[in-house]
């Protein structure tokens, strides 16, 4: 089984960390499925870790993690600014040219890969979920096959800065 892995921090009170399909972000204690915050928190030695994005257990993906509820409440404004920029790869029923970008959300954009007719990239700044992606598709997408996997947003510490950090892992 895959585990959770910090792909990058320059600040103890957020980082980004891999999140394998089947993991769940946050600890529930009515679930016995593997969580982040569960496998994180003691390697930290923190009781609680906060997650300003929604995740979908079954997709894998890069996601952000924070250490307190100030800096959790700074992604969600990007959140809600629109400043969040996510890009997932999906596998696709059908060639990705056939895909009807008619029915494509305001927002969101769909690029075909170029290496195989079965893969597109979704481009989008609000993080999706897999039935929200399927919707987008038109129930296109291979379920299984999702990956959260480049980021694009400001720094928490330092939001009036031009500059937009980019965090990508395959």
């Amino acid at each position: 089984m895959k585990i959770p892995q910090i792909v990058f921090q320059t600040s103890p009170r957020w980082f980004v960390v891999t999140k394998p399909p089947g993991w769940a972000m946050a600890a529930r204690v009515s679930h016995s499925q593997p969580s982040i915050e569960r496998f994180l928190s003691p390697i930290l030695e923190t009781d609680k870790l906060f997650f300003p994005m929604e995740m979908d257990s079954r997709i894998s993906a890069i996601a952000i993690v924070c250490t307190d509820r100030g800096t959790q409440a700074q992604f969600e404004k990007f959140k809600q600014l629109g400043l969040i920029q996510c890009t997932y790869q999906v596998g696709l029923e059908c060639a990705c040219k056939d895909i009807d970008t008619t029915k494509i959300p305001a927002g969101v954009q769909i690029a075909c890969s170029d290496t195989s007719v079965n893969r597109a990239e979704v481009h989008t700044t609000n993080p999706l979920t897999t039935s929200r992606i399927n919707e987008t598709l038109s129930g296109r997408l291979r379920d299984s096959d999702v990956t959260l996997f480049r980021l694009v947003f400001p720094d928490p510490l330092n939001p009036k800065s031009p500059e937009h950090l980019v965090i990508e892992h395959l």
